[in-house]
């Protein structure tokens, strides 16, 4: 699958505040999902998920909302998962002062150790490549062409 986008977002963006499309951007609280937002609607034109109080909070809400469900597999972290450049990747409230994490997984040089994400408010407000470890993350989102056929005209030109 191809995410060109996201290299395109770490050439414009890296240590800069992207124009998020919810209001209040420069607020620390949710700026990891008003990242995800963006991407949603600016390169994958795709649905916007329900609103949650925390990132955690739409690992969770899974089930109910179609704008995830209907577009992204759930995949919980296992010891052997080693996600791929464009999943989503919760964190669980430990993480966020009790809100969670949310990024999404850039390049190709994952391992069951450590992945790279491409994110926003791990550095406060900024765009930032960031290697993690799997401490804390709850699981994956990945678009569901992956899993079956696409579901929306925006996979279909995005296959391995």
């Amino acid at each position: 699958m191809k995410f060109e986008f996201l290299k395109e977002i770490s050439k414009t963006w890296l240590n800069k505040t992207v124009p998020f499309p919810v209001p209040d951007p420069h607020k620390l609280q949710g700026h990891c999902v008003q990242f995800i937002r963006w991407v949603l609607q600016k390169y994958l034109k795709l649905p916007q998920w329900k609103a949650n109080p925390g990132a955690a909070d739409f690992w969770f809400a899974y089930d109910k909302d179609p704008a995830i469900n209907k577009y992204w597999e759930r995949i919980p972290d296992t010891p052997d998962f080693i996600p791929k450049e464009g999943d989503i990747v919760f964190w669980n409230k430990n993480m966020g002062g009790g809100f969670g994490h949310v990024a999404i997984i850039y390049g190709d040089d994952q391992t069951v150790r450590y992945f790279y994400s491409i994110e926003s408010n791990w550095k406060p407000l900024v765009v930032t490549v960031v290697r993690h470890n799997y401490n804390n993350v709850l699981g994956f989102f990945r678009p569901r062409n992956r899993v079956t056929k696409p579901v929306c005209k925006q996979f279909e030109d995005m296959s391995a």
